[in-house]
């Protein structure tokens, strides 16, 4: 079954400034897989990448994915986020609070699209099309209650 939906972007926000890797397992929070040069959370010092995000504004990300970590980091440019933050596996735990820089594209639906290969793997497969990978809770694609993981992007 096809469907059509009109999704309206969100406005243009702020992040801090990190690319977050795969979740780790229950209480290890979500890797930062790296930290933008000159960005807000590289000019802070503090985080690094292969450190474990564990919370951010107090919530903890464990069981989180890395799109739903990373709609928390989202918020109005200029405002001041705080995270908590853990040194590798067994590294001390930090807080630092970081004020959102205007992101450099237009806002986003909600989703996180995974290309889909066809049998070979990565060396010799073909993308066969876009699957939606996540859904971002309270975002545009969540609050249109049809668009969900798994669905085939056919048409933007």
């Amino acid at each position: 079954e096809t469907y059509e939906v009109t999704l309206v972007r969100k406005p243009k926000s702020g992040d801090v400034g990190i690319a977050l890797g795969k979740a780790g397992g229950k209480g290890q929070g979500i890797k930062i897989g790296d930290v933008v040069p000159g960005e807000a959370a590289a000019q802070s010092g503090e985080m690094k990448p292969e450190d474990w995000l564990l919370a951010v504004e107090g919530q903890s990300v464990d069981g989180m994915s890395a799109q739903q970590a990373a709609g928390l980091l989202e918020g109005p440019a200029g405002t001041p986020v705080t995270l908590k933050g853990q040194h590798g596996d067994q590294g001390e735990t930090y807080e630092v609070t970081l004020i959102r820089r205007p992101k450099l594209y237009d806002g986003d639906v909600g989703v996180a699209l995974a290309p889909v290969l066809t049998p070979g793997g990565k060396a010799g497969g073909k993308r066969q099309g876009i699957k939606i990978g996540d859904v971002v809770p309270g975002d545009a694609a969540a609050a249109s209650g049809v668009v969900v993981p798994e669905d085939w992007l056919l048409a933007v």
